[in-house]
């Protein structure tokens, strides 16, 4: 995902995660997470300076991100008292001297969310004062951001894989290893709020995206290689493809009229949606 100015965020499975400038200079580097981290959502504010990471470790992290501009020595870790650079530590990265290559490194949060219990595999942030995860304990959660607190539990019936706001239809759909998807209303203070349950895939539902040109289309894709569009206002698919030879593990809308996923089968797949004219 691109923050502010062409910034480019990109999540891995040593725990780090780094922003950089359009041209992919090393500008920032993010370590709080202790396993991988899985998912990524930049606050949409027009500074968009609050990222959120989930990971694998079930922590769930807001960072203040600095801006393009900002000189090094601002960064909190250095005024509180670092003493020359420090080394990575992770799974991989042991013994590499990061502070030559990034700008900046942070290696504290500005807020640490508690609740999840199990690794957070998808995360929304729809509202500057409102975000959204899931993952392996089977919880739809919502954190108030100014009190940090888990203001929203929903209960899922199985892990969840990924999670998409619809801000224009006010739903969360969440993807699942029961191989559905689940739409929810937040605006339903109940124990239980689904909406609706869609299933058509054969295997784990891998991601789920709305379409941010039509709020009632979603797309989605599984580990049984296809990508589906959805209507939800009915629960069978609007078009069902078989677009790797492999699982299908990430979904993008790229506009209303064009849907892109990856697989792994090392390709990404780009298709153009048309309507069929009534006659």
């Amino acid at each position: 995902e691109k923050g502010e100015g062409g910034q480019g965020l990109t999540a891995s499975s040593d725990g780090k995660r780094s922003e950089a400038p359009a041209v992919m200079a090393p500008f920032a580097l993010l370590s709080g997470h202790l396993g991988s981290v899985e998912c990524l959502a930049v606050m949409p504010t027009p500074e968009r300076d609050r990222l959120l990471s989930g990971g694998f470790d079930s922590s769930l992290l807001v960072w203040r991100l600095p801006q393009v501009d900002a000189d090094p020595e601002d960064n909190e870790e250095r005024k509180e008292g670092g003493k020359g650079p420090k080394r990575r530590r992770g799974t991989d990265g042991a013994g590499i001297d990061d502070r030559g290559a990034f700008r900046h490194r942070i290696d504290e949060p500005m807020t640490r969310l508690e609740g999840a219990t199990g690794p957070v595999t998808g995360v929304a942030w729809p509202h500057p004062v409102a975000v959204y995860a899931t993952g392996w304990d089977r919880q739809v959660r919502m954190w108030d951001i100014k009190t940090g607190v888990n203001a929203l539990t929903l209960p899922a019936k199985a892990a969840g894989t990924s999670l998409s706001f619809g801000v224009g239809a006010n739903l969360i759909a969440t993807g699942h290893t029961d191989k559905t998807i689940c739409l929810w209303d937040p605006r339903q203070n109940e124990k239980s709020v689904m909406k609706m349950q869609l299933k058509s895939h054969s295997n784990f539902v891998t991601s789920v995206r709305w379409c941010k040109g039509n709020s009632h289309k979603l797309a989605s894709s599984s580990n049984d290689g296809s990508v589906k569009i959805w209507d939800v206002r009915a629960k069978d698919p609007l078009h069902s493809l078989k677009t790797h030879n492999g699982k299908a593990l990430c979904v993008e809308w790229w506009g209303p009229g064009m849907l892109t996923s990856g697989g792994t089968d090392n390709r990404i797949n780009a298709r153009i949606l048309t309507l069929k004219k009534k006659e």
